[in-house]
């Protein structure tokens, strides 16, 4: 609303709205999901800022319930980039199982027909990074890829140093290291949340402990395809294509061809299932212009991406 043509009681109220805001994020700051909800419930504001969410947010997601809607609240009120993250990996995981794709297959059908609600699905892409509520900020979204793997008190500054000790972490651990726990913390609050379905499914989306296809699966199987696959894969491609497709405060966004040679790197070193990937990967190329298509960098992601595809197309 134009502030010159407000009434004084409806600028006072905004200005109220915008200083509640304000304390809800400073709330969120201490980085513990449980604790912030109860702060903000003591200081009556986590109505009102789940309302603000569910406003600015379509109805994409609207079999949400009151638990869901605090939880995506807390994540906003955090983080926004991850908040963001968080519903563009549900939208890209909803699009792709929905969709048709070769072997005429529609995931959705067979999560839906042999294994669970498509709901509690979605749920768990939408939910699947609320254990970056227990990272650092700095580690988030200050310290750069390249590093990573040092440890971050050699790379960040003394206020966020104090950061890192705040929330419980040791800064002589790299930031790679600090945020690899972020998957468990969101398995853990989901299962306290009593999402038990969805806390698996967040638990295993990154596969950092590296265990076979066989030791995560939790089947989605059909005789007649000879399929089997693995809820958790479908997170962690929708999660991955989404973060490197995402520009970020320490990365810009990468090219959808460089997006694609990842995901065929990641089901070449096992951490997601190579079936489902070839059916992701050949829908997503399907999508890609001529613009994209060309440079001598795109050449040799291509390359890696129609090697991949060929090798399955031959078996």
């Amino acid at each position: 609303m134009n502030e010159a043509l407000m009434l004084p009681e409806e600028e006072e109220m905004e200005n109220e709205e915008k200083s509640q805001e304000l304390r809800a994020r400073e709330i969120a700051e201490a980085g513990d999901y449980f604790k912030i909800i109860e702060a903000l419930s003591e200081e009556g504001l986590l109505e009102a800022q789940v309302k603000r969410v569910r406003g600015a947010v379509d109805g994409e997601v609207d079999f949400l319930n009151q638990r869901d809607w605090e939880m995506l609240t807390v994540l906003e009120l955090f983080d926004l980039v991850t908040f963001e993250h968080s519903l563009n990996t549900h939208k890209i995981a909803k699009d792709k199982i929905e969709r048709v794709l070769d072997d005429e297959l529609v995931i959705a059908d067979f999560i839906q027909n042999e294994v669970m609600d498509l709901n509690r699905f979605y749920r768990a892409c939408l939910l699947h990074d609320i254990g970056k509520v227990k990272i650092p900020k700095p580690v988030l979204n200050k310290v750069f890829h390249e590093d990573w793997d040092l440890p971050v008190a050699d790379v960040l500054d003394e206020t966020d140093i104090e950061n890192v000790k705040d929330m419980g972490f040791d800064i002589g651990s790299s930031s790679n290291e600090i945020m690899k726990h972020h998957e468990k913390f969101s398995e853990r609050i989901l299962a306290e949340a009593g999402l038990e379905i969805e806390a698996v499914l967040a638990g295993q989306h990154h596969n950092y402990e590296g265990k076979s296809s066989e030791e995560l699966k939790m089947p989605l199987s059909s005789s007649a395809l000879c399929i089997s696959l693995n809820l958790a894969d479908i997170v962690h491609l929708a999660d991955v294509q989404q973060a490197l497709e995402q520009e970020r405060p320490y990365k810009q966004k990468a090219a959808k061809i460089s997006v694609l040679a990842v995901l065929v790197s990641h089901a070449k070193q096992g951490l997601v299932d190579k079936y489902i990937t070839y059916l992701w990967v050949k829908d997503e190329l399907k999508t890609l212009t001529d613009k994209e298509m060309e440079g001598q960098d795109v050449k040799e992601d291509l390359g890696t991406v129609i090697s991949f595809l060929d090798s399955h197309d031959q078996i």
